[in-house]
């Protein structure tokens, strides 16, 4: 093989090997205990989070939801996501969080 062909097949594999992605913006779980409910407005959510990555309505009420994913070619992906449900008056009526982060499992069990 020709000393071309060896560094394009060598970049390949490193690639594959390395092969990882992300989606989202990372974000932190324990800030979610400063949701309260009927009071933390979309404004002071923005001020906690930023931008959501996905906005939508959910039986009629304006979600948004906030959402990292981790893609890895030879490990499980790993997912967390935090939903929030505004009333209309803009306060949060209902938020979720779920994690498949392992130190986020462990804070959870441990509850």
């Amino acid at each position: 093989m020709t000393p071309v062909k060896v560094s394009i097949m060598a970049l390949l594999i490193s690639t594959l090997f390395s092969s990882c992605a992300t989606v989202g913006k990372n974000f932190e779980y324990n800030r979610s205990r400063e949701l309260e409910l009927g009071k933390t407005s979309k404004s002071d959510v923005l001020k906690l989070y930023g931008s959501p990555f996905r906005v939508g309505i959910n039986s009629g009420a304006l979600q948004w939801s906030y959402n990292y994913y981790t893609y890895n070619a030879f490990s499980d992906t790993q997912t967390k996501d935090l939903v929030i449900l505004f009333d209309n008056d803009g306060k949060v009526k209902h938020y979720e969080y779920n994690s498949s982060y392992e130190e986020d499992k462990v804070k959870m069990l441990a509850k």
